[in-house]
């Protein structure tokens, strides 16, 4: 159990601190960053949707002021995770997902992302998706490292 809080603390921590971010990293972004060792793409296609099943299933467990909303980015043309203190949890507005079906959001994010997860390019600029960068890598270090602490909220 303290292995998925310390999880949930670090997927928050980089939802809610990752600078220079217009809304909140992709949802793949912050897979990515709690891969061992960060930016690793999984072994296979069922090993890295539950990946992603399972980080989605911590963020419905987000405390009560640390909600995640995934929704749409026109900025990246991309869904975000955005840190939404007035949500509970996890909530989605997600095209073709029914705000309350689970298994639909796991469904359209790995349609939309999984051979980008497969590849390791967890990250996205100018509408490319691609490998982490020696900065972002560092970044995430920095951030996950620090979980523990309180956030320093944008």
């Amino acid at each position: 159990m303290a292995d998925a809080e310390q999880r949930l603390g670090a997927a928050l921590r980089i939802i809610e601190d990752y600078p220079n971010l217009h809304m909140g990293p992709t949802v793949s972004f912050v897979l990515g960053a709690l891969q061992q060792p960060i930016g690793v793409a999984p072994e296979s296609a069922e090993v890295g949707r539950e990946k992603l099943r399972r980080l989605l299933t911590a963020l419905r467990n987000a405390p009560s002021g640390r909600g995640v909303r995934v929704q749409w980015c026109g900025n990246i043309r991309a869904y975000v995770a955005t840190s939404m203190p007035f949500v509970d949890g996890l909530a989605w507005d997600v095209q073709g997902c029914d705000p309350n079906n689970f298994e639909k959001l796991v469904d359209a994010l790995w349609q939309l992302y999984g051979s980008f997860i497969m590849a390791g390019e967890y990250s996205i600029n100018d509408f490319a998706w691609h490998r982490f960068t020696t900065d972002e890598i560092r970044t995430i270090e920095e951030l996950v490292d620090s979980a523990d602490g309180p956030a320093q909220r944008k």
